[in-house]
């Protein structure tokens, strides 16, 4: 099983979504695939960072009849990142506990 980890995924834009596709699809010849059929695993917090000069995956896509020379790299990585169908959400800040981080791992 091959996996990609992308930490800070709140740095991504909609557009280096859809390359990260593109480029999995290419490197594993399967371009009917979503990231190639490579588990793709994103950590991050959206509360985190914004991205300030391009468009956040959570964004919706404009419905207007304009288009400029980034709407389809936004329109397809919008799409990539709607087909993850599995999300885990850690909702407490465990690195503030008493805690070390190498406790918080043993247990």
């Amino acid at each position: 099983m091959k996996v990609l980890f992308i930490d800070e995924v709140s740095l991504l834009s909609e557009q280096l979504m859809s390359e990260i596709d593109h480029a999995l699809r290419y490197a594993t010849e399967r371009p009917d695939k979503w990231f190639g059929r490579i588990s793709v695993i994103f950590a991050g917090d959206f509360f985190q960072y914004s991205l300030i000069a391009a468009t956040p995956l959570y964004s919706p896509i404009p419905n207007r009849n304009d288009r400029g020379k980034d709407d389809i790299p936004r329109r397809l990585g919008r799409l990539t990142w709607k087909t993850i169908n599995a999300v885990v959400s850690h909702l407490s800040v465990t690195l503030q506990d008493t805690q070390t981080p190498l406790q918080l791992v043993v247990t």
